[in-house]
This record gives structure tokens, sequence and C-alpha cells, in this order.
């Protein structure tokens, strides 16, 4: 404790949340400052390509909070502890250099991680939406598949995992 902090409001303070920054760039930024570049290096193009991703995703799901009920129905906590969790499910897919199978990847990060939490049935078909689009082979360039930006922008994903 600092000398000029009041010891009997640190008592009284059970809990300190650090809320995720508005907006989507703000938000990407924060997990990329919380990943280190030698960890998003590591491994393969696809994988550093498929760990953008999942900060988009994360960003976006997190983002849709602030527009409840038309974002999602209710308000639903996703946290770092998921995108972590999605960061470990992408490790494992990856690994050695092997291309995910992206309905496995789908129905992990769906009813494992980000879904586990979700109980409107309109909210679930917006995850699985969601999840559909960013995580593809049209995403990532797999199988000779012509790059697709991010929906609604003009982004599209570095080929290198130095990014």
């Amino acid at each position: 404790p600092h000398d000029k902090f009041p010891s009997s409001l640190l008592e009284g303070c059970l809990k300190v949340t650090y809320e995720a920054p508005p907006g989507l760039k703000r938000n990407v930024s924060r997990t990329y400052e919380a990943w280190s570049p030698q960890y998003v290096a590591e491994g393969s193009p696809l994988r550093a390509k498929l760990l953008f991703l999942l900060a988009w995703f994360h960003a976006v799901v997190q983002e849709r909070r602030a527009y409840v009920p038309q974002g999602w129905s209710k308000f639903y906590e996703f946290s770092f502890a998921d995108l972590r969790s999605g960061a470990d499910i992408i490790d494992q897919a990856c690994a050695n250099g092997q291309t995910p199978q992206w309905s496995q990847l789908h129905g992990l990060l769906e009813r494992a991680i980000y879904g586990g939490r979700v109980d409107s049935a309109y909210d679930i078909v917006v995850l699985r939406t969601y999840l559909k689009q960013f995580f593809s082979a049209e995403m990532t360039g797999g199988g000779g598949v012509r790059v697709r930006a991010l929906p609604g922008t003009d982004i599209t994903l570095p080929q290198t995992a130095n990014h």
C-alpha cells in the first residue's frame, strides 16, 4: 500500500476489474500487448494468423456487449481467460505445422470456451456465425483459397508470423 492511500479503503475493496478498452483497435492492441512478439512468432505463419483472428474475434464479442440487447441478448463476461484458452486451442490445432480441422476448432471455441456461458439460442447462432466467418481457409488462405478481408473491413491477414 501507498502511504497516502487510506488503509480503510483498501480493506473495504473486494475486487478490482479491468474493463476491456472501447473499440476493436484498442482491444486488439491490448491483446498484442499481453502477447510477446516471440510468442506470436513461434510456430507457423498459420498459427500467427489464427492468433490474430482470435484477438479480432475476442474484440468483436467483447465490443458487442456495449450494444445489449442489439449486440447480445444480455451481458456476457468474455474475459482474458477465454482468450488465453482459445490461444491454447490454436497452439494444439497448429502443432507440428498441422492445418487445423475447422469444425473441431469451431466446436471447441463455441462449446468449451466462448459459448459455455451463452444461454440464448439467438446468441449461440451469432457466435457460431462469427466463428465460421473468422476461422476458415478463406481467412487464412489455406488450401490455395484466395484470402478474404476481415468482415466489414479491408484488413487482410499478414503473410508472416512477425506482426
